[in-house]
């Protein structure tokens, strides 16, 4: 029975074009239609979308300091050198808090908030919104990391008290 099923399991991946590595990763399986399709001497862009978070609860709010945002698995969330950001989003999942309700936060990766300018937490990232980054979709508001960045939230001059935010960032990377 377990060969069947291994049996099983092999022949979905080699009909659907993958296979995984040894890393748990998949690799594009070189007898599929789709690696035929892209023939010899294609290249596909290495990139995506990275989820870093911040969650109050986890890494907390202290005033005047930057935060280093986490991926999935709780390590800092980086991007490679050589990264071009085209893209942002950010998803307010609970709204930052602060004693006064006017604690600042910004985003950022290379430089202090070039991802989203420090702006007032209480009113730029409320309830279950979604909202814009300075690179949005075009190539006027990329940005090129120098070498490799870790991306990291600056809290201003008040402390948070509560809030987790994610943010999504997309990336292709170059030369």
């Amino acid at each position: 029975m377990k060969k069947i099923i291994l049996s099983l399991l092999v022949s979905v991946n080699l009909i659907a074009g993958t296979a995984i590595d040894a890393n748990g990763g998949y690799e594009l399986n070189r007898s599929s239609r789709l690696f035929n399709k892209l023939g010899v001497g294609s290249q596909l862009a290495a990139g995506g979308w990275l989820k870093a978070q911040w969650s109050y609860s986890v890494q907390g709010g202290t005033a005047n300091t930057y935060i280093t945002l986490l991926d999935n698995d709780g390590r800092a969330a980086k991007l490679p050198d050589n990264a071009i950001v085209d893209d942002c989003i950010i998803d307010v999942v609970t709204p930052p808090t602060s004693a006064t309700s006017s604690g600042k936060i910004g985003f950022g990766s290379n430089a202090i908030d070039d991802l989203k300018a420090s702006a007032v937490a209480h009113t730029t990232y409320t309830s279950g919104s979604l909202v814009a980054c300075i690179p949005t979709g075009n190539v006027s508001t990329a940005i090129k990391m120098a070498s490799e960045a870790t991306l990291k939230m600056s809290i201003g001059s008040e402390a948070l008290t509560a809030g987790k935010i994610n943010v999504f960032v997309s990336y292709v990377v170059g030369d």
